[in-house]
């Protein structure tokens, strides 16, 4: 029988490499994938509500947390970024300005 496993460090090597496959760059910089918008129920410590076409989905696990800057409109913005699976394994990112107040946007990778 194997010993314990660590698995923050699991996890932490598995949220990056979602990353790299979500679009997110090596120096930080995100690329565009194909993404299905999704509209955000419910935002607790450690589950997420979120609907999409009439389904309520249950994101049970949270990756990543990371703030993501970009230059929009000439000016220098920052969103905060939280990855996100499912139950079944699906991998949804949400997002939102820095701001409080502001709803978050949901897209899961295709």
């Amino acid at each position: 029988m194997q010993g314990p496993v660590d698995l923050s460090a699991s996890l932490q090597k598995r949220a990056g490499a979602l990353a790299g496959k979500m679009g997110c760059s090596r120096r930080g910089k995100e690329t565009s994938p194909t993404l299905k918008a999704m509209q955000v129920q419910a935002h607790y410590g450690n589950t997420v509500v979120v609907e999409s076409q009439g389904k309520t989905i249950r994101l049970i696990q949270c990756l990543k947390r990371y703030n993501h800057q970009f230059i929009q409109d000439g000016g220098r913005k920052t969103e905060y970024v939280e990855v996100w699976e499912d139950v079944i394994g699906h991998v949804y990112r949400l997002s939102r300005p820095v701001q409080e107040g502001v709803p978050w946007l949901v897209h899961r990778w295709a």
